[in-house]
């Protein structure tokens, strides 16, 4: 089974479940230093909406408007007092400030940034960038956006992100429960797979054997590496990202998650 990102982002063509698998993501990057590549991954744009959280921005949204300079035209920086979750009125602020000349929507963050980001890119028709601060859930390159309404979480689809850039000296500094609840993620494909199976047995519902197969190959060289996520190692760090963003492709080849 290909495990390689960059061959994933090509898709499927002839799959054996006779469905082509496609994946919308051009570039992911994920490595020590990525941020310093942002400016020519984003050099065919010039009217960024840059949006971040009080916290994140802190992080690497500073770095990463010095990184595309003039490029930015406007910034949204969420407060997080009170504390930041994907409602209506996150979503209406973030509405309000793509303009009809705004190119590309560079999120910087984790889970809900990039929710709101992808919902709102994807029903304003422009293309978002995501810039991960931490290895904490598998929804970066996936097609749903998790939203609250009514405070009820309500699941959208939407669109992947353009672009994936995860820097590992960002990634590894995340606080230590965002990282466990990667970890986390990651193991909860057990209970997914598992799933997935029964209801193709019972429901008769539709099953690919490849995008199994890819997601339980990520599970089970991420799972050894647990006890050792504390460290922070590089390495590791790493092998939790990328398995996080394969699982995130494998569910934008079947449209769920």
């Amino acid at each position: 089974i290909c495990m390689d990102i960059d061959s994933l982002l090509l898709g499927i063509e002839n799959c054996r479940c006779g469905i082509r698998h496609e994946c919308d993501i051009e570039k992911v990057i994920i490595k020590k230093g990525a941020l310093n590549e942002l400016q020519s991954i984003l050099s065919g744009f010039s009217n960024i909406l840059l949006v971040a959280d009080d916290n994140t921005f802190a992080v690497c949204g500073k770095k990463v408007s010095e990184c595309l300079g003039s490029s930015v035209k406007d910034k949204l920086i969420y407060s997080q007092k009170p504390l930041l979750v994907p409602d209506e009125r996150a979503l209406d602020e973030l509405n309000q400030m793509v303009s009809g000349d705004t190119d590309i929507i560079v999120g910087v963050g984790s889970g809900v940034i990039n929710d709101l980001c992808k919902l709102v890119s994807f029903r304003r028709s422009i293309p978002y960038c995501i810039i991960a601060t931490a290895p904490s859930m598998d929804g970066y390159a996936s097609t749903v956006s998790a939203m609250i309404e009514n405070n009820m979480k309500i699941t959208y689809s939407a669109h992947t992100p353009k672009y994936i850039v995860a820097d590992i000296d960002v990634l590894k500094n995340a606080p230590i429960d965002m990282i466990k609840s990667g970890y986390g993620d990651t193991l909860g494909k057990y209970s997914s797979l598992n799933d997935w199976l029964l209801s193709s047995v019972v429901n008769d519902e539709y099953l690919c054997v490849t995008v199994f197969d890819i997601v339980s190959s990520a599970l089970e060289k991420t799972a050894q590496i647990g006890p050792r996520l504390k460290d922070r190692a590089n390495e590791d760090i790493k092998l939790l990202f990328e398995s996080l963003v394969i699982v995130g492709i494998a569910m934008s080849y079947v449209a769920n998650s």
